[in-house]
């Protein structure tokens, strides 16, 4: 008994350390901060509650958010974009999840029923409004960017060393198309960072950052992946090319990839290579025709049974132990929450990439070359999201929703991002001239 009690005692103290030394931290820093914990699979038991490393850092969140309060400026309230929106969609999940007979068991106590709630539907939302309300300023805006890069770089670190070892490359999640998914963003913020020296002194981290998530990309063997990749590659380079003002760094980029052509080429026969190049043959793939032909329309006929709320799981056990998942994030969603959810989710992307697109015109380069890097990010985790239940990896549904939250934050007070204070004239003139346009205030 004596020693339960000092255990208890002990983990008491431990707890209030821990909200201590969270209440002296800006709350910004435990959102940046908590990107590459994802990396920490376990998972802790308290009194049958289930909770992770991420759940720590939203305690600690909250605990610096009451000491700091929320984030102002100048005295005006916080700009909180879609908050409607994202309080419907979170309303729904819930009522989703309450409703599906398949997590009755789990409900039956008004605590559990918070804690799944918590879990299940408001948790993996969160991300959007606190990045809206946290990430308010060009500092942390820089800290995001580079702890994207650094988790990438974190995740590929272990995976390149499993596939020279000749082992399954899966870094520290559980599967390659976990980590193929995990490794979009920070691929081409690095990449992003590499060709136009932005953030401002971190050139060379982009540049170590997308050698190293390359080579993390290419020993997933995630065909999904590395298309993915491409089509977010393929937006970066696009926005990079119709900016006067960026042009030239983007070209500056053609003799690396003339020397990774001549690499890959010589690389062919490699069965890494072997394995990627099948990608070419997208639709007749044998994989892929039996996705269209069977697999698919399999849960579009039980969604089309449950539309509006799903069923509360994306597996259909009457199959088996295998291939008992669509193999889609889309049809996972609706199946999970029905296809209202699916459409919000869907809809935020959406709103996140024409803010992205918007802001590329920004006066400030810094802020344009951000935003088109979280417009190839976007781009590249909702194609993901066709082949995979991308939305519900960990770290890509986290990145997925704080990339929209900071992004439709900027298109709403881009003024929160200047490097610094415009001349009294200028600051006089709106922002925002109209719906859709950005001023071009130069900084």
């Amino acid at each position: 008994m004596i020693r339960l009690l000092l255990d208890d005692v002990g983990g008491l103290v431990a707890a209030l350390l821990l909200l201590g030394l969270a209440a002296a931290v800006p709350p910004a820093l435990l959102v940046i901060g908590d990107l590459p914990l994802t990396a920490l699979q376990q998972q802790w038991e308290v009194s049958e509650i289930l909770f992770d490393a991420t759940d720590l850092m939203l305690a600690a969140l909250a605990v610096s958010l009451l000491a700091h309060g929320l984030p102002r400026r100048r005295g005006a309230a916080p700009v909180l974009p879609l908050w409607g929106a994202w309080l419907i969609l979170g309303a729904l999940m819930s009522l989703a999840y309450v409703t599906a007979p398949i997590n009755a068991p789990v409900l039956d106590s008004p605590s559990r029923v918070a804690y799944q709630l918590y879990r299940y539907a408001w948790r993996p939302i969160a991300w959007f409004a606190l990045a809206a309300l946290c990430i308010r300023d060009r500092r942390t805006l820089a800290w995001f960017a580079a702890s994207l890069v650094l988790s990438g770089m974190l995740f590929a670190v272990p995976a390149i060393a499993q596939g020279y070892a000749g082992e399954y490359a899966t870094g520290p999640f559980t599967h390659k198309n976990e980590l193929g998914a995990a490794l979009l963003a920070p691929f081409l913020f690095a990449v992003a960072g590499a060709v136009s020296g932005r953030p401002r002194g971190a050139r060379w981290l982009c540049v170590l950052g997308t050698l190293l998530i390359g080579r993390g990309l290419m020993f997933a063997l995630s065909r999904g992946a590395v298309i993915a990749a491409l089509a977010g590659a393929a937006v970066l380079a696009a926005g990079l090319l119709a900016d006067r003002r960026l042009r030239g760094a983007a070209l500056s980029l053609l003799p690396v990839l003339l020397v990774a052509g001549v690499f890959a080429l010589l690389k062919a026969d490699s069965p890494v290579m072997r394995e990627l190049l099948t990608a070419r043959a997208g639709t007749e793939d044998a994989n892929m025709q039996f996705r269209l032909q069977e697999r698919w329309p399999h849960f579009v006929a039980i969604i089309a049974e449950h539309p509006w709320l799903g069923i509360g799981d994306g597996r259909d056990l009457s199959l088996g132990e295998d291939m008992n998942t669509p193999h889609n994030g889309y049809l996972s969603l609706a199946l999970v929450h029905g296809v209202p959810v699916a459409g919000l989710t869907i809809g935020f992307g959406a709103a996140g990439l024409l803010a992205a697109w918007r802001l590329r015109r920004a006066a400030d380069r810094d802020l344009r070359v951000f935003c088109l890097a979280v417009a190839a990010s976007l781009v590249a985790l909702l194609v993901h999201n066709l082949i995979d239940a991308t939305l519900y990896n960990p770290f890509a549904s986290k990145v997925y929703w704080l990339l929209i939250g900071v992004v439709v934050l900027a298109a709403r007070a881009p003024h929160l991002f200047r490097f610094r204070a415009a001349p009294a004239a200028v600051r006089a003139a709106p922002l925002v001239t109209a719906p859709g346009a950005v001023a071009e205030v130069q900084p």
